[in-house]
């Protein structure tokens, strides 16, 4: 099912599967969602995660029947869920009658270590995984092109129920996208894309051991994906680090812009970089800034 951007899906998803019974999300998570899910009027439960990602064992003792996860690179921490954690997930969706995953694969193209992950749904054999993806990280977010891979009941009830639907995305823009795919240009950009990426993401650490960033905090999160986490010395508060950095010209994002409930207490303030925009020359200058903003 193509749908012009993730949010429309989602909206979508919740008419498809309904709004009773509570839906799971990431905390900390894309708050996005949160807000996606909520102004549809279904009931939102906040799962907390651990070094491995969203807890099953919280989930399984809330009022969930269906979670929303990124297990290939949770945004903003950049975990990426093991085995054993994704089948534990597996079969707390098959343990209850419509229980559904929704597996929000959003950059899972931008993996710069180790073997390429493969999604959670290529391990569903029950047809409860929905897989949701989108060419805003890799084309552009102008494009408003986004696709849901959909378990095989869910398609018939889908074309059953809501047929009315007249497609989110131009036909148009549709064909142009898959010939550009058929011809190979696609993978031949996503080659281009990591390469480029990688030199920014490497840029951007190595200014950070040269401004002596990595001496005031530790930076997570690099595997994959096109943002960084920075947690930082506890003597500074997000809203001060962020206030800085801002009045050096420099944008960062506080971990706690992406907190559905309250952190937990001794939690280390954090911030998100994101580096795609910026070209790898302008790194060293950038944290040239926050190192003279910070006073580190």
């Amino acid at each position: 099912m193509v749908g012009a951007g993730s949010e429309t899906l989602i909206a979508f998803l919740v008419q498809l599967l309904g709004r009773e019974g509570g839906y799971g999300a990431e905390d900390p998570g894309y708050a996005k969602t949160h807000r996606i899910l909520s102004s549809c009027g279904a009931q939102v439960e906040p799962i907390t995660l651990d070094d491995q990602g969203l807890r099953v064992d919280v989930l399984a003792r809330r009022p969930v029947r269906v979670v929303h996860v990124t297990p290939s690179h949770h945004y903003p921490l950049g975990i990426v869920m093991p085995a054993p954690r994704r089948q534990a997930l597996l079969r707390w969706a098959s343990e209850g009658p419509e229980r559904y995953i929704i597996e929000d694969d959003y950059d899972s193209e931008f993996r710069f270590s180790g073997r390429p992950i493969p999604a959670l749904q290529s391990l569903d054999g029950a047809g409860r995984v929905i897989y949701l993806n989108t060419f805003a990280k890799t084309l552009a977010p102008s494009l408003r092109v986004s696709y849901m891979v959909l378990p095989m009941p869910l398609l018939e009830r889908w074309r059953r129920e809501f047929w009315f639907y007249a497609s989110t995305v131009p036909t148009f823009e549709q064909e142009a996208l898959a010939r550009f795919m058929e011809g190979g240009h696609f993978e031949r950009h996503l080659n281009r894309a990591r390469t480029r990426y990688r030199a920014r993401r490497e840029a951007l650490l190595a200014a950070a051991r040269e401004t002596g960033l990595t001496e005031a905090g530790s930076i997570s999160g690099g595997d994959g994906g096109l943002h960084l986490l920075l947690w930082m010395d506890r003597r500074w508060t997000e809203a001060e680090l962020t206030a800085r950095a801002a009045a050096a010209g420099v944008g960062v994002t506080p971990l706690s812009a992406c907190d559905l409930t309250p952190p937990p207490p001794g939690r280390p303030p954090a911030l998100i970089l994101g580096y795609s925009r910026l070209p790898a020359e302008d790194m060293a200058p950038a944290l040239a800034r926050l190192k003279a903003a910070w006073g580190f």
